[in-house]
């Protein structure tokens, strides 16, 4: 029986990072969804709910509750001076350490924090930073908890999740598992769902060939990767060369 987890992301378009981060919302739903995609890499372990874009708290709530999820995570990224920095999680502050809620926070914690660049700020109740809590963690049924990857007010910390998007979402993914006593399978993860991410955008859609794994090397058309990396391409077929220039 697959476990049911509902992997939510921000909804809050209003919050805009530094350089070419955009917004929270558009951030999170892109790690939220590729999140999703490395649990279903599982072999059925997971059946993932999202929420979607523009939904309220209220409405993320009462589709996790409907759904009878099993755990629930709220994905966000922090805003503070350009020097604010760090990985911080908050779990069900009534329930107290001993509490599922304070386990998955913990797990996460310490899958991500590791690789996020700035100095991480550790795992708090969700009652210190409100009086009344967080509502998504305070009105969810299941162990629930809200992660703050990094700042997007900080430029570095910016860069680091547009280049290394994956990474946290495939940690994220492992933390999960770790939740539900899973042993993570990369043996699962075939080549037909490779994913090319090129600074946070999934380009897969765009290529005609899709990237494959040989010999354990990842191939990919390197028309679209370059031209997504606002490259120019051409192919000489007399020579049979490619050449590849800057813009």
């Amino acid at each position: 029986m697959a476990h049911r987890v509902m992997v939510s992301a921000s909804t809050q378009h209003e919050n805009v990072g530094v350089g070419a981060y955009g917004t929270e919302e558009d951030r999170m739903m892109f790690l939220a969804d590729r999140v999703k995609y490395w649990l279903e890499t599982q072999k059925g372990q997971f059946n993932v709910i999202r929420n979607e874009k523009g939904m309220t708290l209220a409405q993320t709530v009462e589709l996790c509750n409907n759904m009878a999820c099993e755990l629930f995570i709220d994905n966000h990224t922090n805003a503070g001076s350009p020097a604010a920095q760090g990985t911080e999680v908050y779990y069900y502050g009534q329930g107290g350490t001993n509490s599922n809620s304070y386990k998955i926070s913990k797990l996460l914690y310490d899958r991500i924090a590791p690789i996020s660049p700035g100095k991480d700020r550790g795992i708090m109740p969700d009652t210190s930073l409100y009086k009344s809590g967080l509502y998504v963690v305070q009105h969810t049924n299941p162990p629930a908890c809200l992660i703050e990857h990094l700042f997007h007010s900080n430029a570095a910390e910016v860069i680091d999740m547009i280049e290394r998007v994956d990474v946290y979402a495939k940690a994220e993914a492992m933390a999960i598992c770790d939740f539900f006593n899973i042993q993570w399978q990369e043996a699962c993860v075939s080549s037909g769902g490779i994913h090319v991410v090129v600074n946070g955008i999934d380009i897969d859609a765009k290529m005609d060939v899709k990237a494959t794994m040989v010999n354990g090397r990842v191939l990919v058309p390197a028309r679209f990767l370059a031209e997504a990396l606002g490259a120019e391409v051409a192919w000489d077929a007399a020579t049979k060369t490619v050449t590849i220039t800057k813009k």
